[in-house]
């Protein structure tokens, strides 16, 4: 399907031109059959395949603004419009996704795409004989930049220098250009000697030669795609982001032309991932689990249960079969997480939230410290320290105080989880229990808490995406998703104390 509007640069009307595609676009078709996709010039030709790929496979028309990456945000900004934005530096995502530079948020999701380094971009077989920086400012030597204000490439090339170094060449140049395709043509022209582009854009021009210097050589420029905010449809907007970043889909166009494509997700409709989370996290999870699912328009299968359980599954299968059964894992406390760490990338905390005695509502048996669990006929919970989190945590902490033994004899229950015995206080079949504070949320009106005199009650939930995971970028959106500020709010109404991330001013 042919895209409905291309352009190759933005000039200074760019807005009043943009805002009138944009009205153009959004009349056209039904809604959720047309995206409207930003994109940096430079990336024209494997984008362009991908768009013809995707839009035959799902008829679904995308609609193409084109310009230096920089311009496009801008005008993001202005317009408050549009689906993805697909920057030649991931630098330009983060800033439309914080909200500092434009006091909004524009851009969701972000998935990276590929990796391109700048590169000094000279005719076929150097006849100028230009090997490093240096020679750029030489007299013989006419240099073509993009501007900085609106293109990444020379954005990114003024960050690796030296201000010295970036005046000097800017001060020299002949010409000022929008887009690094605009530098890249002068070269090929004749019309400059040599320029700053990417060494993507370089394999792409057969009379360009790329000259590597140091100080470009020594960190990538990630290229991403983000899901704007105001995407009409945001499921459609990350099906086509799925398709374009899937290492057997539109990172082969990608590679084709000379980038460098990341680790991207194998491709799937509806993509399944396993999410393996402790019981204590069961209630918090769920709620942001089914709004995930919803919008990604993927399978998020859920397996709770206590982490001494979920950790013993994981041990056990990659044992007998060499794979680990679930693509992240949320637990109940760091200590199950360092027993799988091996098998999982960083873990990120999520919330914290401290032991406490659970008693019947008006506390009748007067509980006031961890002692009186010990008293003669108390009944008492506890969860099970070999299945639990919280078992094994709870254990501890009676033996720091030398009342293991002496509670054990009133235990009358040890499930795997919590939930449980804070049922069993309520119903009055038990006279306290040592749970989790998130675990008497559900029952305020019908059990009362006792806090523990003690430093080491708490307890701190991380989350973390398996080194081996199918769909490693999909389980990384979701592990963002639990640590987002978005989610602080449901992890609060519960009782947790929240360490995720926080919404800025």
């Amino acid at each position: 399907m042919q895209n409905g509007f291309r352009v190759a640069a933005v000039t200074s009307i760019a807005v009043v031109a943009a805002l009138a595609w944009l009205l153009r676009a959004g009349s056209t078709g039904p809604e959720g059959d047309t995206l409207i996709l930003y994109y940096a010039a430079g990336i024209r030709q494997p984008v362009e395949e991908v768009i013809d790929e995707y839009s035959e496979k799902y008829d679904v028309e995308i609609q193409t603004q084109s310009a230096g990456s920089g311009r496009l945000m801008a005008t993001i900004a202005d317009l408050g419009k549009g689906d993805l934005f697909l920057a030649a530096d991931v630098d330009y995502l983060e800033q439309l996704r914080a909200g500092e530079t434009f006091d909004n948020r524009y851009v969701e999701e972000i998935l990276p795409v590929a990796y391109q380094r700048p590169v000094i971009a000279v005719a076929r077989g150097n006849p100028k004989n230009i090997q490093g920086l240096d020679d750029l400012v030489r007299e013989d030597v006419k240099l073509s930049l993009a501007d900085p204000k609106v293109a990444a490439i020379s954005k990114t090339a003024r960050s690796r220098l030296t201000s010295d170094t970036w005046d000097a060449l800017w001060e020299h140049k002949f010409a000022t250009r929008d887009t690094v395709n605009m530098v890249a043509g002068d070269v090929k022209l004749g019309a400059a000697d040599a320029g700053i582009i990417w060494d993507a854009t370089a394999t792409q021009y057969p009379s360009i030669d790329m000259v590597a210097v140091p100080e470009f050589d020594a960190k990538q420029n990630q290229i991403a795609v983000g899901v704007l905010t105001s995407a009409k449809d945001p499921t459609r907007a990350l099906h086509f982001a799925r398709y374009l970043t899937a290492r057997d889909r539109g990172l082969q166009s990608f590679e084709k032309h000379g980038y460098r494509p990341v680790e991207g997700d194998k491709w799937a409709e509806k993509p399944e991932i396993s999410l393996y989370c402790g019981g204590l996290n069961w209630l918090a999870t769920e709620p942001i689990v089914k709004e995930f699912q919803k919008r990604e328009g993927c399978q998020v299968l859920t397996r709770y249960g206590g982490c001494g359980q979920l950790v013993g599954e994981m041990q056990a299968r990659v044992g007998s079969h060499n794979q680990l059964p679930c693509d992240a894992y949320f637990a109940c406390d760091v200590t199950y997480m360092e027993r799988v760490q091996q098998w999982f990338d960083s873990p990120r905390d999520v919330s914290k939230v401290e032991m406490v005695i659970a008693v019947q509502k008006g506390n009748p048996e007067d509980v006031k410290q961890l002692s009186d669990l010990a008293r003669d006929g108390m009944q008492v919970g506890l969860c099970n320290p070999q299945l639990s989190a919280l078992g094994d945590l709870t254990k501890q902490l009676l033996d720091r105080h030398a009342l293991y033994e002496a509670v054990s004899p009133n235990v009358q229950d040890q499930p795997a989880t919590a939930a449980s015995l804070v049922e069993q206080v309520s119903l009055q079949r038990l006279d306290a229990a040592i749970v989790y504070r998130a675990n008497t949320a559900a029952e305020e009106n019908r059990v009362d808490v006792v806090e523990i005199d003690d430093p080491n009650v708490w307890a701190v939930q991380p989350v973390a995406v398996s080194k081996n995971s199918g769909h490693k970028h999909l389980s990384e959106r979701l592990m963002q998703r639990l640590i987002s500020a978005d989610s602080q709010p449901v992890f609060e109404d519960l009782k947790f104390q929240w360490l995720g991330e926080t919404a800025g001013p």
